[in-house]
């Protein structure tokens, strides 16, 4: 199911980064365009749009890695401020939390 989800998250800044870069599209257009204008090669625009859908592909690819290669939850520490009302209380949804992760280790 994990990998389902992480496909999904890709699909989705796939297409949202392609409709923020269409302007990187347009040499393709104009290449097709040229084809039947000038009578250029179909392959030349091809070759323009798979640049344009590899480069987008391959810069979601690396931010989704580098959004997995975040480290993990820091340690809570113990609240030594002198002016505070008391010791840290975790809040309810919290406790519940931590007694699942307790419970699974």
């Amino acid at each position: 199911m994990e990998r389902n989800h992480r496909f999904s998250e890709y699909a989705l800044c796939f297409v949202s980064s392609m409709a923020l870069h269409i302007h990187w599209f347009l040499p393709a257009l104009l290449l097709f365009i040229g084809r039947f204008v000038f009578g250029i090669s179909l392959w030349w625009a091809a070759g323009a749009a798979a640049i344009f859908f590899f480069t987008i592909a391959f810069r979601t690819m690396v931010i989704g890695w580098a959004s997995r290669c975040r480290g993990s939850r820091p340690e809570d520490k113990p609240n030594k401020n002198p002016y505070s009302a008391g010791p840290y209380k975790p809040t309810p949804a919290r406790e519940s939390a931590e007694s699942q992760t307790t419970a699974e280790n």
